[in-house]
């Protein structure tokens, strides 16, 4: 990764785009180099013999040549070892410059011979080895190296992916029992649902058949309370009375005067003739009427073959029996009569008592 200071912007946006720190630093020791060999080389002309400044000439000059060889040393794709072995040239060329000034101008003869000009040719010699021979020398030790390295770094990542793979294998596992989970609970309500649509069904069936029954027994009720009112809308009243003989009697009178019925006995008391008068209206309404043609006073209720009450619409059956040919049996005529009901007896002042 290449870093982002004033050095790498100013060379990104003359020169180019690095792909390392060490090209951008190359550059700039190339060019330091370029600045201080030039500067002193004309300090070394400008300057008198065995003069200071002309000690400041070589010195720059020195650091400038060595700045000039390793700079673009830096920039190239070495290795670590070589790039350790140009470094430590450029080290021994600062260390032989910095010597020379102790032996400048006193103990200067000449470059011949001088220890501190042999140090700086042997740093600039291992700066060389660095940046040409050292890669020749350690190519194929680095290869394998850089090799191995690869080797080992694939087999991590493709242990890492081993590993994903094994983790999201499980994952779809899980993943895979939720769904089957899901699926069984899926079932178990679409069950439960089509037994609630079972019962639902079944409960709006019993409620259809409800509804019917209910409908039935309203329209009953409807004909049993316009039968009650068919009866109770009677034509006939009722009249209690006592006769001569001081006997309690009752008769039915119609609304027209004409009397339909009677006690045909009179009661010793007016209870005995009140109840007479109850049992009448209670066994009246929906009876039979029996004509026997044939029958003598002495027949009994026992000999009268028994005609059921018709359930009619608020009417009771009149039968009329005739005794049959000499097959011994009886054949019966039905007319019809209306039934009478309780009436309020202080309708009429002529009801009760008279």
């Amino acid at each position: 990764m290449v870093s982002d200071g004033v050095l790498t912007r100013w060379y990104r946006n003359r020169i180019g785009t690095p792909t390392t720190d060490d090209e951008v630093y190359g550059y700039w020791l190339f060019v330091v180099g370029l600045v201080l060999g030039t500067v002193g080389v004309a300090l070394f002309y400008a300057a008198a013999p065995r003069s200071g400044l002309r000690e400041v000439g070589y010195v720059l000059g020195a650091l400038g040549f060595a700045s000039l060889f390793v700079g673009p040393t830096l920039r190239l794709p070495l290795s670590r070892r070589a790039l350790f072995v140009s470094y430590a040239g450029a080290v021994v060329c600062l260390v032989a410059t910095i010597w020379f000034t102790t032996i400048y101008p006193a103990a200067w003869n000449g470059p011949e011979g001088n220890p501190a000009v042999t140090l700086y040719v042997v740093g600039l010699a291992l700066a060389a080895i660095g940046a040409v021979l050292a890669p020749l020398l350690t190519g194929r030790q680095e290869e394998y190296e850089r090799v191995h390295e690869e080797a080992a770094a694939a087999t991590e990542a493709a242990e890492q992916s081993n590993e994903r793979a094994q983790r999201a294998s499980e994952q779809a596992e899980q993943s895979n029992e939720r769904a089957e989970q899901a699926t069984e609970q899926a079932e178990r309500t679409a069950s439960e649902r089509d037994a609630l649509a079972e019962e639902l069904a079944a409960s709006e069936s019993e409620r259809e058949s409800l509804s019917t029954a209910l409908d039935a027994t309203e329209a009953e009720l409807d004909v049993a309370q316009a039968t009650l009112a068919a009866a109770m809308d009677s034509k006939g009243t009722f009249e209690m009375y006592a006769d001569k003989a001081g006997k309690y009697r009752w008769r039915l009178r119609h609304r027209n005067g004409n009397v339909i019925a009677d006690s045909a006995q009179g009661y010793a008391s007016r209870q005995k003739a009140m109840q007479g008068l109850r049992s009448v209206q209670t066994n009246a309404a929906g009876g039979a009427v029996v004509f026997l043609e044939s029958a003598t006073e002495e027949d009994t209720a026992e000999d009268v073959p028994e005609v059921p009450a018709p359930e009619s619409q608020g009417r009771s059956n009149c039968s009329r029996t005739t005794p049959a040919s000499s097959a011994g049996g009886s054949v019966t005529t039905t007319e019809t009569s209306w039934p009478t009901a309780e009436r309020d007896t202080s309708r009429s002042p002529t009801s009760v008592g008279r």
